[in-house]
């Protein structure tokens, strides 16, 4: 998974590219966005997806959605996967 913060929220993504599942997004270590910072492309196929829906705007799988990492946030500022609100894989 990944995690972004786009306006003031934290955002977590399964590392994952919903055009060919299990595909890693990032195109070098811990770089998952643009050279703008505005989206996330996935390196493999150089599709775009919106910071905040996760939504793929551009690329062989527009329409389609990263999966989100349900996350919370601790009153000490901490992020935590919220586990009862994991989606499974589909096979």
């Amino acid at each position: 998974m990944f995690v972004v913060r786009s306006t003031g929220a934290w955002r977590a993504w399964r590392n994952s590219c919903p055009h060919w599942q299990g595909t890693p997004m990032a195109w070098r270590k811990d770089a998952y966005l643009t050279g703008d910072g505005r989206q996330i492309r996935c390196s493999a196929h150089g599709a775009l997806f919106d910071l905040e829906s996760g939504l793929c705007t551009l690329g062989p799988c527009v329409g389609e959605s990263l999966t989100p990492v349900p996350l919370i946030q601790t009153a000490d500022g901490h992020l935590e996967v919220d586990l009862g609100d994991i989606q499974e894989t589909p096979q």
